[in-house]
Formats: C-alpha cells, structure tokens, sequence
C-alpha cells in the first residue's frame, strides 16, 4: 500500500503511451463474421511431466507454444514477411485466493486484465520459452496485476459513456485475448450424462478479433479459439499448429 501513489500513476501512464498493436492478426475492420474451431483435447500427465522436468510452470508452457503456433500461423497464411515483432496479449489474471480450507470460492468478478508484449523474434523455441519465463517472473513479482486491476475499477466508475470509449481503446493496444482456466479435476455429469470435454470460447473486446482459451479437465487440456474472418481466416489451422507444436516439444524435437 506504501507503493500505491507510486505504481498506481506509473502502470496509468504506461497503459496509455503504449503503441497500438498493428499487424495482419489486428488493426483492420471486423466483419462481425466470428470464425471458431474446437481443438483435439491434450494429454495433460504428459505436459506436466514436461514441465516438471524442465523447470516451467503450465501457463509459461502453454503461452509459449500458443504464440510460437500463432507465429507460425502468421508464417503460413501470409508469409514470412508478415511476421511481426511481437504481440501483445490480454490476458485475465484472477486476484482471487483459491480457498485452501474446504469453503466454497465466492463469485466474484476480480479478475485483472493482464496486457503481456510478447516478443516473436527469437531463433528457436527454446529461446522464445526461455523469454516467456523471463516475462511471467517478472509480472508475478510485480504488483501490476493489483495496479490494473484497480485502474480497472476506477474506469468502471466513471459514466458509462466514458467508461466503454477506456476500454476500447484499451482494446486497441492487444491483438489477442488468451485464457488459461484451470478445471475440475474430477469427471462432472450435466443431465445424468459424464461430460468428457469442457470447452468455452474467451470473449473480447473492441477490435480485438481473436480469442484463445485453455480449460484443464481430468487429465486433458481442451483448447479452442475463434476469430473474425477478417484477422483469421482459420481458426482450425491454428489449433492443429498449436497441438503439433505441443506434441513435438514434449517429444523432446528441435523446431524452430
């Protein structure tokens, strides 16, 4: 709380002087028209093996291999020389205490809305992980996901005219929406039927065209993302991208 008149103008600034993301993936005029694809679910006792070896936490792991397919997407559909520098991603952080006693996890809204530059620069995928890590230390020992979320609060309290015009242009600035949500552990049943897959599709916001979203369930990781046609074309390609990219990294392949 000592910081507090000290971050709190600081991630203002730094959340209004940030450049717009401009790329073929953002920045063009939404058709309205969303394009979506579920994904074949991921073996998650192999992916935590993986990353219990080397020393990463699943969201670095996912995140890595997501933005490294989305490179590679960008690559494929529109050429090498279409591959931007890096990409800036929304991403919701949730400030709530998972309750460790057995009490029931209150409803409510505290989730802070997380904007992560990712840089798509590097040689290989070892170096692209490698600076992934690097960004998820450095904002988990920041107070910024607390900073913006009561940034968040304060827009929220102004008239709702002035309110929407913040948060869009807020939208301006991401390219992508990514959620990572971990799920039940055990088989749930809807209607007296074991649901074997749980999926949902991220929503976003303003001219953002993209959503990912990851959701743990059991012992897989379903995954699905959907796009205005206009910033993605196929939606299905960028998930069998993602889930090669998966499978070869934890196979222990060199890609690049």
């Amino acid at each position: 709380s000592l910081t507090l008149p000290i971050t709190y103008p600081y991630y203002m600034l730094k959340a209004l002087i940030r450049t717009p993301d401009k790329n073929v993936l953002h920045g063009r005029r939404l058709s309205g028209k969303k394009l979506a694809h579920i994904g074949n679910p991921i073996s998650l006792p192999a992916v935590k093996r993986y990353c219990s070896d080397h020393h990463i936490s699943l969201n670095e792991f996912f995140l890595a291999t997501y933005t490294a397919a989305l490179k590679q997407y960008i690559t494929k559909v529109h050429g090498k020389d279409s591959t931007p520098s890096h990409l800036t991603l929304a991403i919701p952080f949730s400030i709530r205490n998972i309750p460790t006693d057995g009490s029931l996890l209150p409803l409510n809204n505290e989730i802070s809305i997380l904007s992560m530059h990712v840089p798509l620069t590097s040689a290989d995928f070892t170096s692209h992980m490698d600076k992934i890590v690097q960004i998820f230390h450095k904002m988990k020992h920041s107070f910024e996901p607390y900073v913006t979320l009561m940034i968040q609060k304060s827009v929220a309290i102004l008239p709702t005219r002035v309110a929407e015009m913040a948060f869009r242009y807020g939208g301006t600035k991401q390219s992508v929406v990514y959620s990572n949500v971990p799920g039940p552990c055990t088989q749930m049943t809807f209607d007296g039927k074991l649901c074997h897959e749980l999926n949902y599709f991220v929503p976003a916001l303003a001219n953002i065209g993209i959503g990912v979203s990851m959701y743990s369930y059991v012992d897989k990781v379903c995954h699905s993302c959907f796009g205005d046609e206009e910033v993605l074309k196929d939606p299905a390609l960028a998930c069998d991208i993602f889930e090669r990219l998966v499978g070869d990294t934890i196979e222990g392949k060199k890609m690049k």
